[in-house]
C-alpha cells in the first residue's frame, strides 16, 4: 500500500475517485452518479472510497465555498449542502482523515 493517494472529485453529474502510486500512475479508479443530500453524498463517497481500496490519504475536491476545514459553505452542484461538514462526515464514516479543497484550487495544483 505504500504510496496509494486518493482523490476524489465532487462534480455536478459524477464523482469519480483514482487513487495513485508514489510513480504518479493511476493504479484504481471508479466513478458514480452525484447523489443527491448530505447524507447520500456521504455514502456515495464512502463507497468509492472503498471501492478503489486501501490508501495513505484521501483528498476531495469539491465545488463551491469550501472552508479551510473542510466545510462546504455553498456549492452550485450540491444545493442542500449548506454548512456541511463533508469532511469530517467523511472522515468519521471511514476513519481516516480527509483533506477537502474548492475543486479548481485541486485542478490549479494539479
Amino acid at each position: 500500500m505504500s504510496g496509494r493517494r486518493a482523490r476524489i472529485d465532487v462534480g455536478g453529474t459524477k464523482c469519480v475517485a483514482v487513487v495513485i502510486d508514489d510513480d504518479l500512475r493511476v493504479v484504481a479508479e471508479h466513478r458514480i452518479a452525484t447523489p443527491h443530500g448530505t447524507d447520500s453524498l456521504i455514502d456515495g463517497l464512502a463507497d468509492l472510497v472503498e471501492r478503489v481500496g486501501p490508501c495513505d490519504s484521501i483528498g476531495l475536491g469539491v465545488p463551491g465555498l469550501i472552508t479551510r476545514d473542510g466545510v462546504i459553505r455553498a456549492s452550485p452542484n450540491l444545493s442542500t449542502a449548506i454548512d456541511f461538514p463533508v469532511g469530517r462526515r467523511l472522515s468519521d464514516r471511514i476513519g481516516r482523515l480527509v483533506h477537502v479543497e474548492n475543486d479548481a484550487t485541486c485542478a490549479g495544483i494539479a
